[in-house]
């Protein structure tokens, strides 16, 4: 994709990592995860799930839940922040 300068974007990413959903693929995915990071698209639920999803598959059970914290952890901050934003106006 990115030889034909077509820049994936994080629905395309989620559309891809259903194929790595086994242990024989897992570097595939963790290349793809790699991809998302460094373009900076991790930060969508969507694709969080999906990563999830991929690793609790191929049997990675720790890289899923890192990625379930994280989500959670996200989630909490933004609803201290709303709460922040309510509180004061």
């Amino acid at each position: 994709m990115l030889r034909h300068c077509f820049r994936p974007n994080q629905t395309t990413i989620v559309g891809l990592l259903p194929c790595c959903g086994r242990r024989e693929v897992i570097l595939q995915g963790k290349l793809i995860h790699g991809f998302g990071i460094k373009a900076g698209l991790c930060c969508c639920a969507e694709l969080n799930n999906a990563l999830a999803s991929m690793y609790a598959k191929c049997d990675d059970l720790e890289g899923s839940q890192l990625l379930l914290d994280e989500m959670a952890d996200n989630a909490l901050d933004g609803v201290v922040n709303l709460w922040e934003v309510n509180s004061n106006g």
